[in-house]
């Protein structure tokens, strides 16, 4: 009999928890955001790796993909922490040029940013672009 009741206490005690920490998990995913970047100049996977580092020095960034092919970053981030314009002043630190948005959708105040020339970049990959 006293087993079945500390087995059915523990089991509240367990389904509870687990609804807390949904909760918060269902909290934490609503409030988190997604901004899409175009950038341009990227030729192997150091230039990558590089705007992928930058993205995620930035306090409040969750994750970042980075798409060699399409040459778009896609950053997930916290807006109560960052938003979108300081990720996007920390991607132009970087040898890129980077626009927010992709294609027809850039924000006027960073197509302005985007014909800006940006010098050659030079990765520190042996197997980089240098060679091109």
């Amino acid at each position: 009999m006293y087993r079945s009741i500390i087995l059915s206490a523990f089991l509240a005690l367990a389904f509870f928890a687990f609804t807390a920490v949904a909760q918060q998990s269902e909290a934490a995913a609503s409030s988190k955001k997604v901004a899409t970047f175009t950038v341009k100049g990227m030729t192997c996977m150091g230039c990558v790796s590089k705007v992928k580092k930058a993205a995620l020095s930035v306090d409040g960034v969750l994750d970042c993909d980075v798409s060699l092919k399409d040459g778009v970053a896609k950053v997930s981030y916290d807006p109560e922490k960052v938003n979108e314009k300081q990720i996007l002043a920390a991607l132009q630190k970087t040898d890129y040029t980077v626009s927010l948005g992709t294609g027809d959708k850039t924000t006027t105040d960073n197509a302005e940013t985007s014909t800006k020339s940006k010098k050659k970049h030079e990765c520190n990959t042996a197997d980089c672009c240098k060679s091109k």
